[in-house]
């Protein structure tokens, strides 16, 4: 899925299904994505169930835009991740108000700055993206 939320491409990764505001699946799919889908904005809660190598699952979830919103394995779920609107999946009528516009364009720069080093961000005179709250990546780039 690639929208309020989305597990990634990878490899490595079991995909998992959710759905806004609920998230939950048993799909014992692998290599797998969902969506797109308009999530709402605010918290949501993935659950999975996992076939019988979970110490093999893994996920990463992702927004429309690319920022790495919740990843982990087994051990993890229940996991809770935030969506900021607006999605790239879903525009409202008449189009996007300026708080909408101002959030849209904090994402397309957090996308870009998420995995740089927290030092390079720092000297630039950047905000870090996982330093806000609700947290725009969960992305560690103290390295």
């Amino acid at each position: 899925m690639r929208h309020a939320y989305a597990p990634a491409y990878g490899h490595g990764h079991r995909r998992v299904a959710s759905a806004p505001n609920c998230c939950s699946g048993e799909l014992g799919y692998t290599w797998k994505t969902y969506g797109p889908f308009c999530a709402h904005e605010g918290w949501h809660n993935l659950t999975y169930t996992s076939d019988a190598n979970p110490d093999e699952t893994s996920y990463e979830v992702y927004d429309s835009f690319g920022l790495l919103k919740a990843k982990g394995g087994m051990s993890d779920f229940p996991k809770p991740f935030y969506t900021l609107a607006p999605s790239k999946f879903c525009n409202p009528e008449g189009g996007l108000t300026s708080e909408q516009t101002r959030k849209r364009n904090r994402k397309l720069v957090a996308y870009h700055d998420q995995r740089k080093p927290r030092n390079q961000l720092l000297t630039e005179g950047f905000a870090v993206p996982q330093d806000a709250w609700p947290p725009l990546t969960v992305f560690d780039n103290s390295g």
